[in-house]
């Protein structure tokens, strides 16, 4: 017996968001972009900024998930 699987791909795109409230820094908070398939060669690649009233930062991370030939 053959059994034949059709299989779709979601949506790989994730974007998040949330905020605080802290009596030393105030409104906190986070914003968050990723993409989990970029290129459809299963790269990752995301976005994220943390802001508060004594921290502002920026994080990019990007992954690759193969290295010389071979999968990581």
């Amino acid at each position: 017996m053959d059994l034949v699987l059709n299989v779709a791909e979601g949506k790989p795109g994730m974007v998040t968001a949330g905020a605080g409230y802290s009596s030393v820094d105030k409104l906190v908070g986070t914003l968050s972009l990723s993409h989990m398939n970029l290129f459809g060669r299963a790269e990752k690649l995301s976005v994220q900024y943390q802001f508060g009233a004594t921290k502002n930062s920026w994080q990019l991370s990007w992954s690759e998930p193969w290295f010389m030939q071979k999968p990581v």
